[in-house]
Order: structure tokens, then sequence, then C-alpha cells
């Protein structure tokens, strides 16, 4: 028998321009199929019918003869596991399977029932098939349904049912949960599927029977199916409007079901999203897919969300599909948004348990809390959850990191300075936690250790240790953290972000006033502490103090300040009130210092409001002047800060417009040029304003300013005046003003800095410089005369009886430092020194003899070693005998000298000699023949 040849005669209605088909038509293909079949086959297929008590319509023997060929096609000719369909012979065996529920089931459903489906090739069958018989609809609907499901059996027809799976999911639901009238006592007719059918005891039971068989069919189907495929069915006659209540309720069933089982989640988002690799063109429908996920589904809540939240954290950990982290952050935000309290605690608190871990502070013994692996997962984690979303809306609330925010701080501490590999995942979920502002100063409150309530909030404060691979772990035993450190922290974090860096300087100028209240409270005895208590309010002041000046110096911070300069006018009036309540007394006068910050204060304010690209809010400042004038006693203030004050008050009167009357030029700077501001600089009463325009009047030089270069012996007498300034800032700055000057007077400079340097200024005109500065000199000099090139070897011995000087001076850094110099300067020199040099190696000698101090040794060591490396072979023919001295001076301090540093260098220097002779007296012979020409 040639199964296909049968299929393809039975499914081949030609191609007539009906669109319909009857008995008459089937009827004629039947008795056609028969014709060209064997007797025996025909007995079969009579014998078949009968057993499966099938009626004498034609729409009857038309389906068995159909479904009849499928079996044995599936018997005979595909019984072997590796046997495959054709692309024809797969497309004749699908449409049999679309004709076979055209006729078989889609006629039997209940009548309420409806499906969207599509008949084979648009035909419509019209059949002379009684619908009201309950009976014959049952039996086609169940005999129609067995051949589906014992083909569905068979690798290779289940893809071929499968194209029909709505037809039969809902053919298995009628069959196995279709309500039945229970039969009455006298065995009255009861009214199941629009019709009259008499329910007899016997028949309720077989009916009850059959629905168990079918419900386990059922459920094989639901198991053996492609889930996505599955549930996108299930959806598609959910949706189907004016369905059977029961047929909805265990749909639903069937769907949760689904969903919470292991992969459920993307089986659903499969079935809706239709391609998962590419969500972000369906974010709708992932959108949908989550709500669906997130809303509880069955009368036990509880379990729905035990086997959904896991599934969401397998999703979320997942590292082979990008997808997934996507599917699981959608699902997060929106059960979040149904059910926050389900979220945080099956969700959120499992991501961030290694951080919600609480130390016993007390225990001795060293144990591991939570290991490098534990905690490494939680970062990345947690970076994952709140930083790599693909869109902002799918973000969960910042406040859920709040209950980690204090031990992802003390992380960041222990790993801001060192190569830990989840350091910057960490800063970036801290810099996350920080935008949001309700909550920023409350948490620069927690970082620093202030006085707040309800710490708990905010984690605990965990003892973190890097472990032997390299990462961090949480362990029992607590290592202190100073505050200096977490300073520094702190500023780390902000210091690129104006906004962040803003908020910390605008807090801080907040807190320090409280702090200062606190402090005045101790003081009258309002407030009791302890010794600890005063250490720790100290540290925070002094810390906080620090972090305001970071924040200070930060360009950053300084262009937030002239935007919105409220919080530092509310510093300077705090600053008034103090400084001019500490004077209160007649005889007391305000310390230089005090006058010094405010002065310095309100010059920053002056330059905010005469600046014309700064947006100013001028009842801002009048409310602060008016303050400063009503509030205060100005008599002890002096006279330079109270000018200042009128002068801020008068611009401010006058909205930054140009005073016809007032000429100050340090209002009207701006008419002027650099030099002249530099000038203007010089006479302010303030140290660091002058300090500016010396180190101005510098750069000045060095960029060859015209008018700079014009006036440079103007500049020269500036800058000798405040050589004698006792400010070590102005002397250096000063010192720095000359080099930059000997291009023009190499001469004058050069002497001028060597006198510095050998003291001789200071002897003449009773001042005492540091070591250090004359050291720096020594430095500042030879980059002077490095400056100078080819012209250097000129003041060679200016330069040299200069360093040789210093090497005599009583302070072993003066000396340590004029030997260094002394070598460096030989270096310049191309060691052109002359006759100098013997000067040289006989002073070295005599200090690497008998000076006490191991530096100044040491340095004499390394010149002479210096000097053999230059000069070579030449230094014997050069030098002779007077090496002999240097020679022995090296020998003994390699042998007998108490250092061994100086030891090494001494040796170093010896070999410096051996190769110097080694060369001289073993040098290879120069392979020459001279040519002499004759003259005739």
């Amino acid at each position: 028998m040639d199964c296909h040849r049968i299929l393809k005669l039975l499914t081949d209605f030609g191609e007539s321009t009906s669109s319909t088909v009857n008995d008459e038509k089937l009827r004629n293909i039947s008795d056609s199929v028969l014709l060209t079949l064997p007797l025996n086959i025909v007995d079969e297929i009579e014998q078949n019918k009968n057993l499966a008590n099938i009626s004498n319509d034609t729409g009857w023997h038309y389906l068995h003869l159909l479904l009849y060929t499928l079996i044995k096609l599936s018997n005979n000719e595909f019984a072997e596991k590796n046997a495959i369909f054709t692309v024809e012979q797969y497309r004749i065996v699908k449409t049999a399977f679309e004709i076979s529920a055209c006729i078989g089931i889609l006629p039997c459903l209940l009548p309420h029932i409806k499906i969207h489906t599509y008949t084979m090739r648009s035909k419509t069958f019209i059949l002379d098939f009684n619908l009201n018989d309950a009976i014959e609809k049952y039996k086609r609907l169940s005999y129609t349904t067995t051949v589906f499901l014992e083909l569905f059996g068979k690798n290779t027809f289940r893809v071929a049912v499968m194209s029909k799976l709505d037809c039969l999911l809902v053919a298995l639901l009628q069959l196995s949960h279709a309500p039945l009238k229970k039969p009455t006592d006298n065995q009255t007719t009861a009214n199941i599927s629009n019709s009259d059918l008499e329910m007899t005891p016997l028949l309720y039971q077989q009916l009850k029977n059959e629905q168990e068989s079918f419900y386990n069919k059922l459920q094989y189907v639901v198991e053996n199916c492609p889930q996505s495929l599955l549930i996108k069915e299930l959806m598609v006659i959910l949706s189907i409007k004016n369905n059977p209540k029961w047929l909805q309720i265990n749909i639903k069933c069937l769907l949760t079901e689904r969903i919470m089982l292991p992969n459920g989640i993307t089986a659903l988002t499969l079935a809706i999203c239709n391609d998962v690799s590419d969500l972000g063109k369906c974010w709708d429908k992932l959108d949908i897919t989550a709500k669906l996920v997130a809303t509880s589904h069955g009368s036990d809540t509880e379990k729905y969300y035990n086997s959904i939240c896991p599934q969401i954290l397998d999703l979320f950990h997942s590292k082979e599909n990008t997808q997934a982290i996507i599917i699981a952050n959608a699902c997060m935000k929106a059960l979040h948004d149904y059910n926050s309290k389900v979220c945080i605690e099956k969700i959120i608190n499992v991501i961030m348990k290694p951080l919600l871990v609480k130390c016993d502070s007390h225990l001795k013994t060293f144990a591991i809390v939570k290991t490098e692996e534990e905690v490494s997962h939680c970062i990345e984690n947690l970076y994952q959850l709140f930083l790599t979303t693909n869109a902002e809306f799918k973000c969960l609330p910042l406040s859920l990191l709040l209950p980690i925010s204090l031990p992802l701080f003390y992380l960041y501490v222990k790993s801001y300075k060192s190569i830990y590999v989840l350091r910057n995942q960490v800063r970036q979920l801290i810099l996350k936690m920080l935008t949001d502002e309700t909550t920023r100063e409350m948490l620069f409150a927690v970082f620093l250790n202030h006085e707040i309530t309800n710490t708990c909030e905010y984690g605990e404060k965990l003892n973190f240790s890097f472990g032997i691979n390299g990462a961090l772990e949480i362990t029992s035993k607590s290592e202190p953290i100073d505050y200096e450190e977490i300073t520094d922290c702190l500023f780390n974090i902000v210091e690129k972000d104006e906004n962040f860096a803003f908020s910390l300087f605008r807090y801080l100028l907040k807190v320090l006033p409280n702090m200062n209240n606190a402090t005045e409270n101790v003081r009258k005895g309002k407030l009791l502490e302890m010794p600890q208590d005063l250490e720790e309010r100290i540290m925070k002041q002094i810390f906080a103090v620090k972090l305001l000046t970071l924040c200070s110096n930060s360009t950053l911070v300084q262009q937030a300040v002239l935007k919105n300069p409220e919080p530092f006018l509310n510093l300077i009036n705090f600053f008034f009130s103090k400084t001019i309540a500490n004077f209160g007394n007649e005889d007391c006068v305000m310390h230089e210092q005090d006058a010094n910050t405010l002065y310095t204060s309100l010059l920053f304010i002056k330059m905010i409001i005469t600046d014309c690209n700064v947006q100013k809010t001028w009842e801002t400042f009048q409310n602060f002047t008016s303050t400063i004038k009503k509030e205060f006693d100005l008599k002890k203030v002096p006279a330079h800060v109270f000018s200042l004050i009128d002068e801020i008050e008068a611009i401010v009167k006058k909205k930054g417009k140009s005073i016809s009357n007032y000429c100050d030029l340090t209002a009207d700077n701006k008419k002027m040029n650099e030099f002249d501001k530099a000038l203007v600089d010089l006479v302010d009463p303030l140290l660091p304003v002058r300090g500016h325009g010396i180190i101005t009047l510098t750069k000045l030089i060095e960029s060859r300013h015209p008018e700079t270069t014009l006036k440079k012996d103007l500049l020269l007498c500036i800058f000798q005046e405040n050589l004698d300034h006792e400010d070590s800032f102005i002397y250096l700055a000063a010192i720095n003003g000359l080099c930059a000057l000997s291009s023009m007077f190499p001469e004058k400079v050069l002497e001028i800095l060597v006198h510095e340097f050998i003291g001789l200024t200071q002897q003449l005109k009773n001042r005492d410089v540091t070591p250090e500065t004359r050291a720096k000199l020594g430095e500042i000099l030879v980059k002077t005369t490095r400056s100078l090139g080819e012209v250097a070897p000129k003041y060679k011995s200016l330069l040299v009886n200069g360093f040789l000087c210093g090497t005599r001076d009583p302070d072993a850094l003066v000396r340590a430092s004029s030997l260094s110099c002394l070598g460096e300067l030989c270096k310049i020199m191309g060691f052109r020194l002359g006759t100098l040099i013997i000067e040289i190696l006989y002073c070295i000698g005599c200090i690497i003899k008998t000076d006490k101090d191991d530096s100044c040794r040491r340095a004499g060591v390394l010149v002479a070693t210096l000097l053999l490396r230059g000069l070579g072979k030449d230094t014997l023919t050069e030098l002779g005998e007077n090496l002999v001295t240097l020679y022995r001076s090296l020998k003994y301090l390699r042998d007998n000298d108490k250092d061994v540093v100086l030891q090494l260098h001494a040796q170093l220097a010896l070999e410096e000699f051996d190769d110097i002779v080694q060369q001289f007296l073993f040098a290879k012979p120069k392979l020459e023949k001279s040519i002499f020409l004759l003259s005739d």
C-alpha cells in the first residue's frame, strides 16, 4: 500500500474555483481511492470502521480513511527511527492533519468554544452532519484526538501534528474538563452541549473515566511540547472572548504551571516576544511579559513567588545569554512595582546578602565571614542590576542600595589605593547612590561618621581584608580606618563630578558651624564628654576642614560656587560672628590671621560680583551685606577689611554697574594688562596676593612678554628687594624670578644667587635662612646654569668657588647639597674645568676622610665617581699624582667604613679607577701604515 500516493489523492480537491467542499466531493474522492486499493486493505478498513462504531455518513467515512492512511504511513514507511519526510511528503501530511482537524475537531467542539484557526487552503467544509447529535460529535472528537495523540508520540510526525496544536489542545481540554451534569435517580435528561442527552449513571461513569484518561494525555502533550509554543497557543486561546469560564480557568491553571516550572519565564518571553535576540525592538512586549510574571496567579501566592523569584535570579546570574539579564531586570522592576516586599525579600536581599551580614566585633579569633568569591559575585550582580540596564526607566529605585551604602563605602576605602579589579564598579555604585539628592547629604554624614540617627538603615561597618586571590573578603577581625583615609577616599569619589563635589562642599559648610557649636557647649560645661570623645570630635573637625580645603581647591567646586554662592556667604557670615565675638573687649585687637581670612573671603565675593560672566542674584548679596552691617560691630575690624566691605556694598547697590566717583585699580583691573595687574598685586597687604604677583611676573619673563622685557631692570630690583623678606614663600618666589632673569643678566643673577647660597647676604643683613631653603637655592643655581647652555663655562670659577664654599658649611644638609650640585655642574660643563678639577678632587678627598656625616661622605664619593667616569683615561695623564690621595681615601672607606652604602659607593669608584688603568695599559694597538711621498 503506497500511503503517500493515497494521502495525495485524499487531500487533492482539484483546482475548482469553488471554495466549499461538500459530501459529494468527499464521496467521490473516497470511492476513487478505495477502487485503487487491494481488497484485503479495503476489508481491513471496513473492519476498523465497524470497531470504531463509525456511522455511515460521508464525512465520517472520509475522515476514517484519511486517519487510517496516516496511521499506516507511520507504522510502515516511517517505522524506522531515522526516516524523514521530503518537502512534498511533509506538505501532504500537514495538509492531511489540517483536513482532519477541520472535519473531526472543529465541528465537534461545544457551541460556545471559539478558536482562531484557518481551514485548509481557505476551503469551507459543508457536510451533511447532525450537529445536534452530541454522542456522534463526542465519538468523532474522541476518535480524531486519539489518532492525533498516537501520531504525536512518534517523533517523525510530531512537528506536523503541532501545526494544529491549538485544535489538539482545545479538543483535549474539552474532553478532559468539560462539565458533566450528574444523573438523577429517575434518569432524567441532562442538558450538556446544548443538546438533549439521556445521562444515565453508566454513561456518566464512562465519560468520567474517559475524562481522566484524556487529562493524562493532555499532561503528556503539555510536557512534551516546546514550552514557548505551548504557552503561545494557550494564550491565543485564552484571548478569545466569550469562551466558557471552565475553559478559561483551566487554561490559566496550565499557564501558571508552565511559568512556575524551571525556565518558565524564558519560555513565556519567547512566546510573547518571538525573538529575544534583540529585545530592544519589543520593549512593549517585554513589559507585558514582566507584568504577567510579577502578578501572582493561583490561590497560593507564596508558592508562586517561591518558584518565580529563583528563576529571575538564575536569569540574572546567567553569563551565557546577555538578553537574560535584560529580562531579569524587567521582571524585577515589574515585581517591585507590583509587590515591593516580595521583590526585596526574595531577590534584592539575596543578591545583597554578603554585604548585609553582621559581624561580631567582640570576637578575638580571626574568621572569614564571607569569602572573596561571595563578595566579588555580590559586587558584580549589583553593578549589573543598577548600572548596566539598557534603559533608565527599567532601573530599580536607588533607595534599595541604602542598606548596604556603608559597607560599599568601607569596601572602597579598603581598595581605592589598590589594584582591586572591582574597584571601579564599587565607585560607580557609590556615585549612583549619590545621584539621589534627597539622601545625598545623609550619605555624606554616614560616610564621615557624623552625628546621625538610625545609622543601622545604612548597613554595618564591615571588616574587609585582601584574601589569597587578591580579592576582598569579610572577616571578623576589626582593622581601624583613620579619618584621614576616609576623607581622602570620599574626595576621590566626588572630585571629578561638579554636582557631587559642590554638594559635599555645601554639606561641609553646613556641618562645620554645628561642630563649632558642640565645641562651645563643651567649653561652657553644657555638654560632658570623655577623653576618647574629645579626641574623636577634634579629629572629625580637623578632617572636615581638610576635606573642605580639598573641595575649595577644586576647579569644579570653584565654578559651582560662582554659580551658587549662597552657602559660601553663610559660612563667611558665620566667620564674622565668631571672629567678632572673640574680640568683644575694647582692649582686644583682631588677630592678623583672622583678619586675613575675612579679607580673603571678601575678595572672593568681590570677584564674583564683578565678574560679568557669572549670573548673580543681587538680592542674596544685598541680604549678606545688610546682615554684616546690622548684626556685627565693625569698629574693631581692620581698616582694609572694613574698606572692602564698603566696596562690596557699593557694587551690590549699583548691581555691578561702574561707579563714576570711584577709582580703584583693584576694582578696575580689567582695563590693565597682565604686567600692570601683577604690579598691583605686589602692593597688596595679603602675603598670598603679593606672592601671586611675583609668580605672575616670573611667568611673564619666561613667556618673553614684551613689556616685561623692556622693564627688566625694574624687575631685577623688585626681586632683589623681596630677597630680604622673612616669609619663605615670598623669598623662594623672588629666587625663581631671578632665575628667570638669568638669560638677561647672567652675571648679576649668578652672583646674587651664589651669595645667597653661601650665606654671605644673610651674614651681612643678620638674617637667617633655613638649610632646606639653601638646598633649594643650590638646585636653582644648577637649573640656571643649565639654562645658560654653551655660555655656562664662562662662569665656572664663580660657580665652583660658590659650591666649594658650601662644602664647608656647618650644616650637613648644605654640605651634601653643595657636593651634589658640584657633580651636576661638572656634567653640565662637560668636565671642561681646567685646573679647577684639582681643587675639586682635593676638596672631595678631604671630605671623605674627615667629614663625620654619612650623607656628606656619600655625596663626595658620588662626585668622585662622576668625575672619573666623565674624564676617562685622560684622568691619568692630566691629573697624575693628584689622584693618589683620592685613591687611598676610597680604598680606606671601602675596607674600614661602617656605612654599608658608603662602602658600596667606594667600591664603584674604585672600579672606575680599574677601568681607566686597563684602558690606558692594555689599549688595543692601532694598525696604521705610513705612506711617504718622495719628491723628484
